[in-house]
């Protein structure tokens, strides 16, 4: 009941289909199931021996070479944002 209820908003506006309404009903039900405990547990793991991987790496980066490394990191991200651009304009 809760999958057609979130739907049926978006096969107002696209139109009804009966394969597109039973697959997007079974995608919502099998996405809507919560990760187990051990599951929760390796996830949380993983983060936080990232966040001090993070910190470590982070906090031992010298003054002197924080400039050139952020000058790099963002004409990295600008790139590919102009690739996005580029790919989301090609037809």
């Amino acid at each position: 009941m809760l999958a057609s209820i979130a739907i049926d908003p978006l096969m107002a506006a696209i139109g009804p289909s009966p394969a597109s309404t039973e697959a997007l009903s079974e995608a919502a039900a099998t996405a809507s199931h919560a990760p187990d405990g051990a599951m929760l547990a390796l996830l949380a793991t993983v983060f936080v021996l990232a966040l001090f991987v993070g910190v470590e790496i982070t906090t031992k980066i010298p003054p002197t070479l924080h400039t050139p490394l952020m000058s790099g990191s963002n004409a990295i991200s600008g790139i590919t944002i102009v690739g996005a651009l580029i790919a989301a304009g090609a037809d």
